[in-house]
Parts: C-alpha cells; structure tokens; sequence
C-alpha cells in the first residue's frame, strides 16, 4: 500500500544517518485517546527551543513521551500517549501510581529505550504525530533525526533537562493545543503547595540538604536547580549556605567524600539510597554519626530499589501529577522528623498548667515553653558542660556525647566540687599557609599540656591522689596529641612549596580521619 512504501522509504532515509538499532517491536499500533478538547485556534503553532524551532500544525492525535517525567505533563492534560519510555524503577506499564487515574484504560507501548539509547525504526514504526522529548537529554543528533518522523519540543535554551515543573506542562499545553488546561492544572498544584506551606510554618527557612548514595565512602549532592530542591522550597526550605557556597565552585561536580559529611549539615537531611543496605553502611559511619542533623534524628531516607520506593521516585519527578502524592505521603514524614507545627495560641503564664511554670529565653531556640516548677529528672542533647557546671547528674546522656571535655565536669561534681564557666578568647581562624595552621595548633596543644601539667603538679601538692590518677589519662592524651600535630607539621616543612606533595598529604589525612574519629570518642575511666 501506499502507507507502507511511506514507511519503507523512511526507513532507507534514516539507514544512512541512524545508528544501529535493536530489532522493532511489532506490536500493534495503539490508538490515541484524549478527553479534553485542544482550542482549534490553537493551530499552527510554532515552539522555539535550544535546537531551533518546532512548528505544530494541527491537533497532535499520536503523542510519544521520550522525556523523564513527559508523561506526566501528557497525562495531566487528559491526553494519553500511544508509548512511554520506560525509565529505571517504573511500573511495567510506564506510568507511576500518581499518574494512574490519568492514564485510565488505556495501554501505551512501553518503549524499553535507556539514556542515550533510541530505537528509531521503532519510534517510526509508531507512527507519532508529536514527539515529546523535554525530559529526554536529546543530542543535536537525535533531535535532527526525530523531527524527520515527527514535531519534537525539547527544553527552551537555557533549561536543562529538569526544567520547572510549570515550564514543563505548559511547553506541552501549548504543543497540543491545551493551554487552558495546563493553566488549571498548574493553580490548583500550587494552590496545594500552598496550603501546606501554611499549615506547616516550622518549614520555614528551615535548612535541607539532598543527598544520594554513590558508592562506599561517595555521596551525590543535588543543586538547586534540581526538582527535588524546587518542591522544597516551595514549601519554605532553604539550601544550606555550605552547600550554596559549594556549588558556586566552577569546578564542584556534585560528589563528596565521607570526610566531607559535614557539608550536609542542616535542620533536615534526605537522603536516597538503592536499599536498606545502603543505609545501614551509612549510618554505622563514625563521621555521620557526628553531624548534629543525625545526633537530632533529622535525617530521612528513602529507597529507590526496595517497597515502598514511591516517595523518592515522586520527589525525583517533580511533576504536576507527582507533587500532590509527595505532598500527602512526604510532608508528614517531614512533620514527624522536624516536629508538629506550633500551636496557634502562643504559651504565656496563663497557659500553664498547674505545677509548671512559663519559661523564656533569649537564646531560646523554640517557642516560649511550660516546664515544672522543680525538675527533677534531666537529661541533654547538646552543650552538656552547661548541665554539669551547675552540678546536676542527668538521668540520661546523649548516645553519641563521648567528648573528653565532659568529664573533668562530672569528676570536680562526684567530688562534691562545683564548676564556674569562664569566657575563653576566641581562636585564631585565619591562617597565611598549611603549615602555620599546625604550628598554631601545636603551640595550643603545647599551652594545654601545660595547664594539665600544672594541675597534676598541684594535685601532688595537696595530697589529692584521686585527683592525680583521674588527670592521668589527660597526661598520656597530650602525648598522642602533640606527636599528631607534630608529625603532620614536619611533613608540610619538608614538602615546602610542593603542591603535588601537599595533595598526598591531604589524602593522607583524609584517609586516616575515620580511624581519629574512632579514637576522639575513647572515654576515660570516671
């Protein structure tokens, strides 16, 4: 027939300029469906994007989606495509859970097509009207070639793949003749947003970092243009200053190592992972152990491998159809880390219940609080030196709260002693070179030796040998911690000006900063 010499003579067209392909999948053509109108005025249409133009001339009946997240956009204008690219995690179907109720009865063929690899006789063999290829990372390549089978819409320049979920659907609206829809679509999501953004205030200017697990001892941390930050801060969250900081870095690809954890230090921490695995090796990690995020249990992870895996898939889109799930199944898990929202009526004296009094503070970092009038049980999770000065034995400590400075507070305590605080100068923190970075360091590892010194000198004196034999195990500690600083600081004088050899040096350090970690939390007998 005449439809098939088309066919054929499309086909010997692409041979000279396609690469090699698997064989075609020869399923039956499916049938498109919509049940939202196009506006007839709609047509032609011509879009601009970072490979020129495309020009749409009337209605689109056969859509492909090509592009991560495509179909979303296609589906959330009533419109079901003829075929979906099936991405890593999906359902054998194409289409997440969110994007069900869309998709209706309807079966699009699943294009089993990876990064970078297209199948273009079986694209032509589909018949398509309109390729949609945002979410897609298409090269000048595979663009020329797809828009010999049909009008395709890419990202306008200046996008990347991962355009605003907004800028997304109305690209498709406007191919498609939709509009209006996509207009609906877009305010009744970010009418969404906002009511959670309202309902949950302690959101606000709260600071989150996203990260993923790469490899042992390699993690990813996502930019700010990334989707999963863009829902986020719709809902108040901010990208903490380390990691802003860190971006602006012309030559930061993303990647941390373990001993750069810190960097992710935040009031909330999500994380994604394969599986539980993962996440486990994670969390047995000395170094993240010791970020506050995680001491205050603020961190979340989500699984991309493992049931139920819809929340970091859902947050990975970034969709119109996928933004009200993550609204409903994220948040509360969000709430439960960070804390319920404050209550409307603010505490005052008059909202205490009787035994408890109204407290407040400057440094307060909550709301004004009741607490009881004469406590009796304490217990701590940060600055316990504050705890022990006053002379006070919590009922219990901090799990990770192993730090050698805690203890001469609770030895001057158990003796029936009483701890006075005084302010310190503040340390020096600007440096003209590595090595005057260590030779400050041991100066002050130097000056302490001396001060314990003194106190075991005058322990002596009085006859206190309790006191004597507890201010042992400082006197060994500054032996170890003068021989470490030591020892770096002869390296760096002898590398001088060498920067290959102050490279080794720091990959040296960075090697052996989980084995100190380990021994920073060795604790005295008390």
């Amino acid at each position: 027939s005449i439809h098939l010499l088309y066919l054929l003579l499309v086909l010997m067209l692409l041979g000279a300029c396609v690469p090699a392909a698997s064989t075609p999948v020869a399923e039956p053509i499916a049938e498109p469906t919509t049940s939202t109108a196009a506006d007839p005025d709609a047509f032609p249409v011509t879009i601009d994007h970072q490979f020129g133009s495309t020009t749409i001339e009337a209605e689109p009946q056969r859509v492909i989606s090509l592009g991560y997240g495509d179909e979303d956009a296609i589906l959330a204008l009533e419109i079901q495509p003829i075929a979906v690219r099936h991405w890593f995690g999906a359902p054998e179907n194409g289409v997440w859970p969110w994007g069900q109720a869309a998709l209706g009865d309807a079966k699009p063929q699943i294009l089993e097509m990876g990064f970078g690899e297209l199948n273009f006789e079986q694209i032509t063999l589909l018949q398509p009207d309109l390729i949609v290829a945002i979410g897609a990372g298409l090269a000048a390549e595979e663009y020329a070639t797809l828009s010999k089978l049909a009008p395709v819409i890419v990202t306008p320049a200046g996008y990347n793949t991962q355009m605003p979920w907004q800028e997304q659907l109305r690209l498709v609206g406007q191919a498609t003749g939709r509009t209006v829809r996509a207009e609906t679509v877009i305010s009744d999501v970010e009418a969404q947003i906002a009511t959670v953004r309202t309902d949950h205030p302690e959101f606000e200017g709260k600071s989150v970092a996203i990260a993923e697990y790469l490899e042992p001892g390699s993690y990813y941390i996502f930019d700010a243009d990334n989707v999963r930050y863009r829902v986020l801060n719709a809902l108040g969250f901010v990208m903490p200053e380390a990691v802003q900081a860190m971006q602006r870095d012309s030559d930061f690809n993303g990647t941390i190592s373990a001993e750069r954890l810190d960097l992710l230090e935040a009031d909330l921490l999500i994380w994604g992972v394969a599986d539980t695995a993962q996440q486990q090796e994670l969390e047995a990690s000395p170094l993240y152990q010791n970020l506050q995020v995680v001491a205050k249990n603020h961190d979340l992870f989500f699984t991309y491998n493992e049931e139920p895996n819809l929340i970091s898939a859902a947050h990975a889109y970034g969709t119109a159809l996928s933004i009200p799930y993550l609204l409903e199944n994220l948040v509360p898990e969000i709430s439960a880390v960070l804390g319920s929202a404050p209550a409307t009526a603010a505490t005052n004296e008059d909202t205490c219940d009787a035994g408890f009094r109204y407290f407040d503070h400057a440094l307060l970092a909550t709301d004004p609080v009741c607490i009881p009038n004469q406590p009796e049980r304490f217990t701590y999770l940060i600055y316990p030196s504050y705890i022990y000065a006053l002379g006070v034995k919590p009922v219990a400590a901090w799990g990770l709260e192993r730090d050698a400075e805690n203890y001469p507070f609770i030895f001057i305590n158990s003796r029936r002693g009483r701890v006075k605080l005084q302010v310190i100068p503040e340390p020096e923190s600007t440096w003209d070179s590595p090595q005057a970075v260590f030779e400050s360091a041991l100066a002050h590892e130097q000056k302490v030796t001396v001060a314990i010194n003194k106190l075991v000198q005058l322990a002596r004196q009085e006859g206190d040998f309790a006191t004597d034999s507890f201010l042992k195990w400082f006197v060994d500690e500054q032996v170890e911690e003068e021989e470490i600083v030591d020892d770096v600081l002869q390296k760096l004088k002898l590398i001088g000006d060498f920067k290959p050899g102050l490279y080794l040096l720091d990959q040296e350090l960075a090697a052996s900063a989980v084995s100190l970690a380990a021994a920073a939390a060795a604790t005295p007998a008390v």
